[in-house]
Order: C-alpha cells, then sequence, then structure tokens
C-alpha cells in the first residue's frame, strides 16, 4: 500500500504537466535557518526537486534535494553556510524527473533583516 496526500477525484498530472504552485522562503528569527515552503501540482508520478540560495553575490550559501517527494506539499529547513547573514537572497527550485530533466522552475526573492540592528554571524 502505497501512502497519498490525493482523494481519487484529484486529477493528477503527468511528468511533463508537473508544476511548483508555490514557492517562498521565510527566515527563522535567528536568521541561519530558511523555512522553504513549496507546494506542487497533483501528481501522477512522484518528481524530485532541488531548492538553492544563493547570497546578493550569486554565491550558493544553502541547498538540498528532495527525492520523490510523497506529497504536494511540503516544508524543510535550510541552513545558511556563510559566516556575514544579512541582506538579499534568491530562493531557487527546479522540479524534475530523472527522466525527462526538468519540467519546472521558480525563484523567490527575500531578504534576511538583522535582529537589534546586528549582523548575523
Amino acid at each position: 500500500m502505497e501512502f497519498s496526500e490525493f482523494s481519487d477525484s484529484d486529477n493528477r498530472l503527468p511528468p511533463s504537466e508537473t508544476r511548483i504552485i508555490e514557492l517562498r522562503a521565510e527566515p527563522w528569527p535567528d536568521g541561519r535557518r530558511i523555512r522553504v515552503h513549496a507546494q506542487i501540482t497533483p501528481f501522477a508520478e512522484r518528481p524530485s526537486i532541488e531548492v538553492q540560495i544563493y547570497n546578493d553575490a550569486g554565491e550558493e550559501v544553502a541547498s538540498a534535494t528532495l527525492i520523490e517527494v510523497l506529497t504536494p506539499r511540503f516544508v524543510v529547513t535550510l541552513h545558511i553556510r556563510e559566516a556575514k547573514i544579512q541582506g538579499r537572497y534568491m530562493l531557487s527550485g527546479r522540479l524534475y524527473y530523472p527522466d525527462i530533466d526538468s519540467v519546472d522552475q521558480a525563484t523567490y526573492p527575500f531578504e534576511i533583516q538583522p535582529v537589534n540592528g546586528e549582523e548575523f554571524g
């Protein structure tokens, strides 16, 4: 028996039509952790998704790969890997299947503000 969050009435899409509906970042109060919220369309085959966070200089500072997700909505926490955390960042997501590679991409710009005027670090 396979777990599914879909009801029988859901219109499950084939891999080539599966899309990212929502991708957003929510910084934790400590500024080091970022809660990534994602939602994808109902799917007939389980997709994989890669998410990365880039700093303002375009350097990757966090990433994760979720292989064959089970549900259309999920949340994952990423940890920023840089000493000075402050300013603008870009969350990037790529939805893919091994057989056909990328089927959709999304980005979400966000900012991390220092607590009490101090830089994180």
